[in-house]
C-alpha cells in the first residue's frame, strides 16, 4: 500500500513528449511534474448558459434571429 504526506516522494510517469521543446507551460523537477506557479494560483468558473448562439450565419440571419427571441 503506497502511501505519504504531500513531501513523499511518488512515482510518476511522464510522457517523454512532453520533455520535448522547452514548455513553459509545465516545471520538471525532483518530485514534480505539473503546471508553473502562476498557472497554479489560477481558477476558472464554469457555468451553465440557457441558449447558446455561435453567431456562425450570416449577419442578416442573425440578426433576424435575435428580433425573433425579443
Amino acid at each position: 500500500n503506497r502511501g505519504g504526506i504531500h513531501n513523499s516522494v511518488v512515482r510518476t510517469i511522464t510522457k517523454p513528449t512532453h520533455m520535448i521543446g522547452g514548455y513553459a507551460q509545465l516545471a520538471y523537477g525532483f518530485n514534480y511534474y505539473g503546471t508553473v506557479g502562476a498557472n497554479r494560483d489560477e481558477f476558472v468558473v464554469v457555468s451553465r448558459m440557457d441558449d447558446v448562439d455561435w453567431m456562425d450565419g450570416p449577419a442578416e440571419e442573425t440578426a433576424a434571429r435575435k428580433e425573433a427571441a425579443e
